[in-house]
C-alpha cells in the first residue's frame, strides 16, 4: 500500500510562520507536523512507500524528511519536486500515478493532524468495492468553519449524499481519503483539484463513499491551531508520545526540552503553564527568568528580535503574539 502527503501549500493561514518554511516542516513538540501521519500510518497499515509533493519552503520540507531519529527503515520515501508549478489538491496524484500503480492509495492533507481508525476504513473501502472512501468526522461550535457533508449520520460507512456550504458545526472532511489507481488515470494532467475532478463526479453516479469517525484532530494551519496542537496532542493522543520523545522531553508537566537541553535548566528558570523550549537554551536563560503561559520558543532568534515571555511562538527570525 501507497501513501500521499500533501504538502505544497503555500501556509497563507500561518503566515508568518511560514514565510520561509513549508508548513508540514514546522515542529509540533520538537517533531516536525510531517512526521504524525507518517507514525500514524505505520502503526496501522502495511505502507510500503509514501510520497510527499512540496513546493513552498522546498528545503525545510527536505531538511525536516532527512531527520535520521525520525526515518522508518521500512517506507521508502519520495519527494514529488511542485516547484516549478504547484499542480493543485488532485493534480498532485495525477503525477505520481504511474508510481502507485495498481495499489491502493491513501492520500493525507498536510493542514492537519488526524489519527483515523485507518484499518477498519480499508475494511469498509475495500468490502464495498469503493472507487473513493473519504474519512468524515462530526463537528460543532468551532471558530473556523468547514464544508458540511450530507450523509445519514447514523451510519459509520455508506455514501455520500451531498456537499453543502461551510458551517460552523456539521460533518466534515478531515482531509484524508482512500482512493483506487483506475481513478487516477481519470485526472488530467497538470493542475487540478480534488472536489471537481473527483467528489463532484462520483456524488453525481451516486459512487462516493463515507467513513464516519470521531478520530482525534487537529488543524495546525493557523496560529491559534498550531498552538493549540502542540498544547493538547498528547492529552488527546497519549501513544503518540513514542514519537515526540525522539526529539524532545518532559521534564515538568507541561513544560517540554529539546534533547540536547541539560536537565538543570528548568531549574534555573520559573514557567507558568505549557511552555516548549528549543535551539540554544543559554539564550532562554539569559533572557527571561520567567515564561509562559503559552511559551513556545522553537528556536532562539539569529538577530536583535524582541520577544515576549508568554502567549507567544517563536520561530527563529519570527515571533508571533497570540
Amino acid at each position: 500500500m501507497k501513501a500521499l502527503i500533501l504538502a505544497a501549500g503555500l501556509g497563507t493561514r500561518l503566515r508568518p510562520l511560514t514565510e520561509k518554511r513549508a508548513k508540514p516542516s514546522l515542529p509540533i513538540l520538537g517533531v516536525p507536523t510531517v512526521w504524525f501521519p507518517i507514525w500514524g500510518l505505520s502503526k496501522h497499515l502495511p505502507v510500503s512507500e509514501v510520497f510527499i509533493n512540496g513546493s513552498h519552503g522546498w528545503d525545510s520540507l527536505v531538511e525536516a524528511l532527512a531527520d535520521k531519529e525520525l526515518l522508518n527503515p521500512k517506507i521508502k520515501m519520495h519527494l514529488s519536486d511542485e516547484r516549478s508549478q504547484i499542480l493543485g489538491s488532485s493534480g498532485a496524484l495525477q503525477k505520481i500515478s504511474k508510481e502507485v500503480g495498481g495499489d491502493t492509495l491513501i492520500v493525507i492533507n498536510g493542514d492537519s493532524i488526524c489519527f483515523p481508525d485507518f484499518k477498519k476504513m480499508l475494511t469498509h473501502h475495500q468490502k464495498n468495492k469503493s472507487k473513493l472512501t473519504v474519512h468524515l468526522k462530526k463537528f460543532k461550535a468551532v471558530e473556523e468553519t468547514y464544508s458540511n457533508f450530507k450523509i445519514d449520520s447514523t451510519k459509520e460507512f455508506g455514501l455520500v449524499q451531498g456537499l453543502e456550504g461551510k458551517k460552523n458545526e456539521g460533518v466534515m472532511f478531515s482531509g484524508i481519503y482512500l482512493i483506487e489507481p483506475e481513478l487516477l488515470k481519470t485526472l488530467p494532467k497538470g493542475v487540478s483539484e480534488f472536489v471537481p475532478s473527483l467528489l463532484k463526479p462520483l456524488l453525481e453516479k451516486k459512487e462516493l463513499f463515507y467513513y464516519l469517525e470521531d478520530a482525534p484532530w487537529f488543524d495546525t494551519g493557523t496560529i491559534t491551531g498550531f498552538l493549540n496542537t502542540n498544547k493538547t496532542i498528547l492529552d488527546k493522543v497519549p501513544a503518540v508520545q513514542n514519537l515526540i520523545e525522539k526529539k524532545s522531553y518532559s521534564p515538568k508537566k507541561q513544560v517540554w526540552l529539546e534533547k540536547k537541553f541539560s536537565k538543570n535548566f528548568i531549574s534555573e528558570i520559573e514557567t507558568n503553564g505549557f511552555c516548549y523550549f528549543g535551539g540554544d537554551e543559554d539564550f532562554w536563560k539569559k533572557k527571561f527568568k520567567k515564561y509562559g503561559p503559552d511559551f513556545l520558543g522553537i528556536e532562539f532568534p539569529k538577530n536583535s528580535l524582541e520577544v515576549s515571555n508568554s502567549n507567544c511562538i517563536i520561530l527563529s527570525d519570527v515571533f508571533c503574539k497570540v
